[in-house]
């Protein structure tokens, strides 16, 4: 492909092509510019960078609400299931006769897209994370129980890196 300059009408006709929904190769190419003079132009020129920039916005602010409702659309049929009629024809041999049956299929819901809709829609009543508390005792060698969810985190960490430094310490049995 030629050298092409970049001129007032190629950054016209990629931003168009951008905003009507083709990639930047595809744009490059209507432009008829080198798909490498492209991406070299939107290093080098701060002003094509940023009208590129803004085609993809424009183009993604036409495209949102479509894609949303499909979106919606979608999730809904995933939470609650769906039906389709599915056709099959059979040829018949000897006479070269069509038979044409009509089954009904069903799609039940999709427990993952419940569980996706419950924990964004609902977080402070569906929570996809385990939580739990640590309720044990621990025996002291004086045989002396100590509850340990009343024992602060910090107080708790410290005894573990001391614990851990003790066991890295200790001699190794023979």
């Amino acid at each position: 492909m030629a050298y092409t300059k970049l001129t007032p009408e190629v950054i016209e006709t990629v931003c168009n092509a951008i905003i009507e929904g083709h990639t930047e190769k595809e744009a490059a190419q209507i432009a008829g510019i080198a798909e490498s003079s492209f991406y070299l132009y939107k290093r080098e020129s701060s002003e094509f960078s940023e009208k590129v920039k803004n085609a993809h916005q424009e183009y993604n602010a036409r495209l949102l609400p479509e894609i949303t409702r499909a979106a919606h659309n979608g999730l809904l049929q995933l939470l609650t299931g769906s039906e389709y009629d599915e056709k099959t024809v059979t040829i018949v041999k000897p006479n070269g006769q069509t038979e044409t049956t009509t089954t009904k299929k069903v799609i039940p819901p999709n427990a993952t897209a419940v569980i996706f809709a419950l924990c964004n829609r609902m977080p402070e009543k569906y929570q996809n994370k385990v939580t739990g508390e640590i309720k044990q005792e621990i025996q002291t060698e004086s045989k002396q129980s100590v509850d340990i969810s009343k024992v602060s985190d910090a107080t708790l960490k410290q005894l573990v890196d001391e614990l851990s430094t003790e066991l890295i310490n200790a001699p190794i049995p023979q």
